[in-house]
């Protein structure tokens, strides 16, 4: 079984203090945390998806889980599925 212990999923409150430890997320929002929105709009099997707005700017986030979300731990997914789900999501 693979070790999960150092993946944390995001929720609501958790993204912004991820948000504000990337520079280039951040910047998106003009560095302003003051009015900022994190709406959880994923409802699916595999990842949670946010939108993520406040005046200045908006932007979509997507954490791919190293396990089925559904399902839980105990059905472990591959790290190269997040890469080739960006891959994709670059090609669109």
């Amino acid at each position: 079984m693979s070790n999960f212990s150092e993946f944390k999923p995001l929720n609501e409150n958790t993204l912004i203090e991820y948000i504000k430890s990337i520079p280039s997320l951040s910047s998106k929002l003009g560095n302003n945390f003051s009015d900022i929105s994190v709406k959880e709009v994923g409802d699916g099997n595999l990842n949670f998806v946010f939108i993520v707005s406040n005046s200045t700017g908006s932007f979509v986030l997507k954490q791919a889980l190293p396990y089925v979300r559904c399902i839980g731990e105990s059905w472990p997914m591959t790290k190269e599925r997040a890469y080739f789900e960006s891959l994709a999501l670059k090609e669109e």
